[in-house]
């Protein structure tokens, strides 16, 4: 069991470490070949491709991996669970063409070609990410390994060198393609053509999906887009292109320490989702060695890795940009103290998405997103950026206290002192 978890969190982190730096290779080649303003630009098209992404996706993914992990043995269980994925990428898409109609008359001063790029891009981008889910709960963190190894290759690299003839619109070009040769190589590892018979999806199918998860999974989906995204859509209301680069690269960076955590934590879900229900060989006494665990790698780590964001910020922001580094540096010192907060929600947020809490977390996620658009507004229109990045602090912590106090529940269901 041990062998296999290590091989499972090995590719699991390695698949997603190589999505990062897809994506800070996508920033450094904006920032540091376009200029701060193209990067403010780039800022809008980046909150439209992940709202798509969101809308074909709907964050299912650990919630896949969840039931793979505990169903996979069931024929009847895994063909139910693809025809949840194509139901609910399908009204996904249905959702995502009304709402492209709209974009052209929101965003005025952005070319129609990139809106319709980015879209499409965020779309399949979509698509690979709850077939990750199937590759997860069967424990194929290999394959997923191999596709995003590739992304990097194919769309990370050539960007960066030919940022200047591609511009932003050849960026989403590149990545759209190479989104689709994705979903198709996991398509084929998963051997998706084995779940397509005319049971799949007919109504009494689709009555038995599981729709309360689906729901709390989505909802829970549709915070993180928030909590990630949301500032970047204020922002670009508030400031010119130039601010909205620099906060877009600080952002990121912040962002992509906390992958970090999340990519540990993530590697987990299939094993935390076995032993909770007594599947593996583990038992409760094994869940509560795990809990602490968990928690304490969560704050150490988080410590250890605010103090190198913040040490360290201006040198990665000059790195990415060093025309004008200080502002992006600035709003980078900031980000840096939310790291440790980042860091234990995502290792408890995981335990409480792994076993039957997950409408804890959901809870929680909802207000705490209520929390940051209302005082994201409001502050915004007071303090511009500042209040921006204060909202987000708010969030952050509020966070960190309320998945604690959701652990301790768990704990007290377990009956296990700490």
């Amino acid at each position: 069991m041990l062998k296999r978890i290590v091989k499972t969190s090995f590719f699991s982190v390695g698949s997603r470490g190589f999505m990062s730096l897809t994506n800070m290779l996508l920033i450094y080649a904006v920032t540091g070949g376009l200029g701060m303003v193209k990067a403010g630009v780039y800022g809008t098209t980046v909150v439209l491709y992940y709202l798509f992404a969101f809308l074909i996706s709907f964050e299912l993914t650990p919630y896949f991996g969840k039931e793979i992990a505990f169903r996979r043995s069931s024929i009847e269980d895994m063909k139910r669970l693809m025809g949840e994925l194509v139901v609910t990428s399908g009204l996904g898409l249905i959702l995502s063409l009304c709402i492209a109609f709209f974009l052209p008359l929101i965003y005025k001063e952005i070319d129609p070609f990139l809106l319709v790029v980015s879209t499409l891009s965020g779309i399949f981008f979509g698509i690979e990410k709850n077939l990750s889910g199937f590759l997860l709960g069967e424990e194929r963190m290999h394959i997923e390994f191999t596709a995003q190894l590739a992304t990097f290759l194919l769309a990370g690299v050539p960007t960066v060198i030919f940022i200047k003839k591609l511009d932003i619109g050849g960026l989403y070009i590149i990545r759209g393609v190479v989104s689709v040769l994705a979903v198709v190589y996991r398509m084929w590892a998963i051997g998706i053509a084995r779940y397509f018979d005319r049971k799949v999806l007919g109504l009494g199918s689709i009555k038995s999906f599981n729709w309360k998860d689906i729901g709390f999974f989505s909802a829970t989906g549709f915070a993180f887009f928030i909590q990630y995204h949301f500032d970047l859509f204020l922002i670009s209301m508030m400031v010119d292109h130039v601010k909205q680069g620099a906060y877009l690269l600080g952002l990121r960076l912040f962002q992509s320490f906390c992958l970090l955590a999340e990519m540990m934590s993530f590697s987990f879900i299939p094993y935390i989702s076995r032993v909770f229900r007594d599947v593996e060989s583990g038992n409760k006494l094994g869940f509560r060695r795990f809990y602490r665990w968990v928690i304490g790698a969560g704050m150490v780590l988080g410590v250890c890795v605010t103090v190198l964001l913040f040490f360290s910020r201006g040198m990665l922001v000059r790195f990415f940009n060093d025309e004008d580094p200080v502002l992006a540096s600035t709003y980078l010192k900031y980000f840096a103290f939310f790291l440790f907060f980042r860091f234990a929600s995502f290792f408890t947020g995981s335990i409480l998405s792994s076993t039957r809490y997950q409408d804890i977390r959901f809870y929680f996620l909802m207000v705490s997103t209520v929390i940051f658009i209302v005082l994201g507004i409001f502050l915004g229109l007071f303090y511009s950026v500042g209040g921006v990045i204060a909202a987000r602090g708010v969030m952050e912590v509020f966070i960190f206290v309320t998945y604690l106090a959701a652990i301790a529940k768990v704990k007290h269901k377990y009956d296990c002192p700490l």
